[in-house]
């Protein structure tokens, strides 16, 4: 799979997880079967593991190969 498509797979996944669940009806079925802090602690893992892997895409998606520099700062604004 291309370094992109996996950070757009990342960035989708984070999204999804704070806009389908966390403010949902979706989000009221899982806390009544699981209770609120598990809910919590689920949530919070599932977010940390979105960024880290969002974090790590990117960090592939920048040194890909693949990635082409069309423009670049001269020097002199560079600091």
């Amino acid at each position: 799979m291309q370094d992109m498509t996996v950070l757009y797979l990342a960035a989708l996944l984070f999204m999804a997880l704070h806009l389908l669940v966390s403010g949902t009806v979706l989000r009221r079925i899982i806390t009544d079967i699981i209770g609120e802090k598990a809910y919590l602690a689920v949530f919070s893992l599932a977010s940390v593991g979105a960024i880290i892997w969002l974090v790590m895409s990117y960090n592939a998606a920048v040194t890909s190969a693949e990635n082409e520099i069309y423009w670049q700062a001269p020097a002199g604004l560079l600091h």
